[in-house]
């Protein structure tokens, strides 16, 4: 067995204060400011990679988008601004009236059986199922003293009939203040199989 010979020097109070370094700067940690931080990332801007699974350019996004949110996109208000022009446009355009080739918008059909009338509007076929209204539209066209017969469209057959488009039926007289739009708009397939 092999000894191991151990020195050990003893320093006095003053000795110590002299020879040996009291700063010890490695072991107090240094505080970094967020300026620190983006000069740190500003130089090693293109030392990190792009992609990879972690200390990356994407990592540093996504962890950013985490804790703040997605940023606002400067376009998303201009994007926004012209969907409700492309929308007003559209209302626009769906409000404008539209006219049939042979009846003119205010007539009343009537059809060959003589059991259904329609009214004309925005060159649809608007099924009469009040005869209130029916008057009110005799009494607006100026022809309230004229017989029925006179003064609606007979006879329209079947077939002549379903090819016009269809509009809301009219059940009663505030059904005939729909607007333009609505009436243009509206979805015809729930009527189709009435003359099919």
């Amino acid at each position: 067995m092999e000894k191991l010979q151990l020195n050990k020097t003893i320093y006095g109070t003053t000795k110590a204060h002299d020879a040996l370094d009291e700063e010890f700067l490695e072991f107090i940690p240094k505080s970094y400011t967020t300026d620190d931080l983006f000069n740190m990332y500003d130089s090693l801007f293109y030392d990190i990679i792009k992609e990879g699974k972690k200390h990356t350019h994407f990592n540093i996004v996504q962890e950013s988008i985490r804790y703040a949110g997605e940023p606002i996109n400067p376009k998303d208000g201009d994007i926004e601004e012209l969907n409700s022009q492309i929308q007003q446009v559209e209302d626009d355009i769906w409000s404008i009236e539209n006219s049939h080739l042979y009846f003119p918008n205010g007539s009343i059909l009537r059809s060959t059986n003589g059991e259904n009338d329609y009214y004309m509007q925005s060159g649809r076929r608007r099924k009469l199922n009040d005869r209130g209204t029916f008057k009110l539209i005799k009494r607006r066209a100026g022809k309230k003293d004229i017989p029925d017969e006179d003064f609606v469209i007979f006879p329209i057959s079947p077939t002549c009939i379903a090819g016009i488009l269809v509009g809301p039926p009219i059940n009663k007289v505030e059904d005939l203040g729909v607007s333009l739009m609505e009436l243009n708009r509206f979805d015809d397939r729930q009527f189709e199989e009435e003359y099919q």
